[in-house]
């Protein structure tokens, strides 16, 4: 017996799907923190502390983008070397 959705379920679909669209694309050259950690080959905190590091000394960037994970919606920072 197939189960259909409510009305509020679906209703809630929608909102969903209309969030996912809201949802930022990544610049090129912009990873994450565990991008960088794995790029690295280091731990996720080493990593943290070298983009620290390399945003204080003006050699990396941060830029914030929205992206959608697991039906959440988060602004994520970003980072990426000055060239």
């Amino acid at each position: 017996m197939a189960s259909s959705k409510s009305e509020a379920q679906r209703l809630l679909d929608q909102i969903h799907k209309e969030r996912l669209s809201e949802s930022h694309k990544v610049e090129p050259g912009f990873k994450s923190i565990s991008e960088w950690a794995k790029e690295w080959k280091c731990a996720r905190s080493s990593a943290e502390r070298y983009v620290m590091i390399g945003i204080q000394k003006g050699l990396m960037e941060k830029k914030f983008f929205r992206v959608a994970n697991k039906r959440r919606y988060n602004r994520v920072g970003y980072y990426r070397a000055i060239k």
